[in-house]
Order: structure tokens, then C-alpha cells, then sequence
């Protein structure tokens, strides 16, 4: 996208923002595609993968009585859901396969140490359902067992917002911002300043801030395709990468594929929840397989389990 065209939709943006007094919302990104296929990326993968504690294995619990109660659970909160500082209440947090994991262990973060800090999101619901991809298999994360570093209502090019060393530090949040005049932009986002909400970063405490900033920027951002999607409507919520892993695997609620992903996508979905039961001995009636229908206007069909 040109400067110009980013700067008029960026305008846009602020000036409805700004004339409904909103506060604002939370985005994800995921603009650059990762080989994971080189010694240095498996080797990488591996290290992550043998990385979470083991003790999270046993102490794992199932969220709902069964597989068709955890799909209405999810449904309710779907519909529900709204711009909230509670996370729990504001919708379902996922998280699908970016091109930036490993393609057999969608559940970790990015296998390359300048990503493996961080782990992209979306917050969807009723009023913003909207996805990072309308067919990329993913999983549904518990959000009462995250770490959020930040949120964008918007596709937020975390894969550009980097720390060097990796990892947080008083002058770099992983995903969100880096040192003053790296070019990614060091401050937190403010409701009270719209000049600069198109490219600052949303503090976890603020998240019904940037939910309404992602509902007021829909407007100014139907069309736009800079994020390579024919619509970049979706947020981008960033988790703490290291915290991801010392919480599975009871982080994951589920393995779903979006209505209308192809055959092979849902094989591959199938995969990588039976590596990942595998990977944690978890019973598979504790991390069910899913088909998500954010299109679905009754809440009790968002979420429908897929039973094997």
C-alpha cells in the first residue's frame, strides 16, 4: 500500500474515531511467511517443543463436560461478545496457522528466535467476526491462560516490530513496539491523540479501547487489502510467547477449520490436534475438533464439533 493511500485510511480512521469519542480495539498480523523446511528452523522447532514443562501434562483439566458443551460455551460467548476491558467477555480468542509456526505443531509460536517471543491472535465475535483467513485451520485459545502484550484493531505487522535481543525489555515489547525512531513506533496507543492510531499499539488494560477503534475503522478500512487479504478487517491481539508455552497445553480449547476450508486443510487440522494430544497425553475428548461458521446466525452453529 502506497503512503499516501495509508495515510488517507489512517485519517479516515482517526476522524471517526475521534467524532464517536470510542476508545479503541485489537488486531493481529501476520504479513510474512516463514520457511520452517531448513536445519536451523527444525532445529528450532525441536527446542521449542521439548521447552514446555512437562508438569502441564498432568495437571490438565477439560473445560466442558463434552465436546457438543464446550461447542455451545463457545457459541454464547461468540454471540455475546463485545468491546470489554475483560478479555473472557469480549469474545473467542484463536489463533490460526500464519505461515510463521511450524505447519505439524500449529499450537507453538514462530521456531526462529527473532519470532518465538510472540504469538499472534485474533478476538472475534458476533459484531467484529471477522478472520485471518477464511480457510487456514487453527485453534481456539483459552484466554484466561494468556499473557497479552498487546493488540491492534487492525493487521498490525508485528512481524516487522522486533526486539533484538528477543524477548521483552524496558525499551522493546515483542510485537508491539521497539526502541524510539526504529520506525515502528515506541508509544502506547491514546484515544485522546487519533493523529497516531494508526500505527501505535493498544496496553492490555485498554483492550475495549482498541475493539471500538477496530469497530469505528471498519468503515475506512472496507476495501483495503494491504495486509495480501482481500479484506483487512481482522484485529491482531499479540500473547507472550514464553508464557504460551509454560501454559500448555491447557492454553488450547480446541482445533477447528473455518465452513468452507477445503478437504486437505481439515486432514491437516485432524493431524495436528492428534500430534498435539499425543505430544501432552491429553484425551481427545478434552480438545475437541470443531468447524467454525462465523457467518451462522444462531449461536448454537458458530461452533460444531467434528467427532472422528
Amino acid at each position: 500500500m502506497s503512503i499516501t493511500t495509508a495515510t488517507n485510511t489512517i485519517i479516515a480512521a482517526a476522524m471517526l474515531f475521534a467524532a464517536s469519542s470510542a476508545t479503541s480495539v485489537t488486531t493481529i498480523s501476520w504479513l510474512t511467511t516463514t520457511s520452517t523446511s531448513s536445519p536451523k528452523a527444525t532445529a528450532a522447532a525441536a527446542k521449542l517443543s521439548t521447552s514446555v514443562p512437562v508438569a502441564n501434562r498432568a495437571a490438565y483439566t477439560p473445560l466442558a463436560a463434552s465436546s457438543s458443551a464446550l461447542a455451545a460455551s463457545l457459541g454464547e460467548r461468540f454471540a455475546a461478545g463485545k468491546p470489554t476491558p475483560d478479555l473472557e467477555r469480549a469474545g473467542i480468542l484463536i489463533h490460526q496457522l500464519d505461515g510463521m509456526g511450524s505447519s505439524d505443531s500449529s499450537w507453538l509460536p514462530c521456531p526462529e528466535p527473532w519470532c518465538a517471543d510472540r504469538l499472534s491472535a485474533t478476538l472475534i465475535n458476533k459484531q467484529v467476526p471477522y478472520l485471518y483467513s477464511s480457510t487456514a485451520r487453527g485453534i481456539v485459545i483459552n484466554s484466561t491462560r494468556v499473557s497479552v502484550l498487546c493488540s491492534f484493531s487492525f493487521d498490525g505487522g508485528t512481524d516487522q516490530r522486533i526486539c533484538s535481543p528477543p524477548g521483552s525489555s524496558p525499551m522493546c515489547l515483542p510485537g508491539c513496539y521497539r526502541q524510539k525512531n526504529s520506525g515502528a513506533g515506541d508509544d502506547w496507543c491514546d484515544f485522546r491523540k487519533t493523529y497516531d492510531l494508526g500505527f501505535c499499539a493498544w496496553h492490555p488494560e485498554w483492550l475495549q479501547g482498541m475493539m471500538r477503534q477496530q469497530l469505528v475503522g471498519l468503515v475506512a478500512r472496507e476495501g483495503l487489502t494491504a495486509c495480501g487479504k482481500p479484506q483487512c478487517l481482522y484485529n491482531e491481539v499479540v500473547l507472550d510467547g514464553q508464557a504460551w508455552l509454560a501454559q500448555l497445553p491447557e492454553a488450547v480449547e480446541a482445533f477447528f477449520v473455518p465452513t468452507g476450508a477445503p478437504p486437505s486443510e481439515e486432514r491437516a487440522a485432524r493431524d495436528a490436534r492428534r500430534a498435539f494430544l499425543s505430544r501432552f497425553h491429553v484425551s481427545a475428548s478434552n480438545v475437541p475438533m470443531m468447524r467454525l461458521n462465523v457467518a451462522s446466525q444462531n449461536a448454537e452453529q458458530i461452533f460444531q464439533a467434528i467427532f472422528d
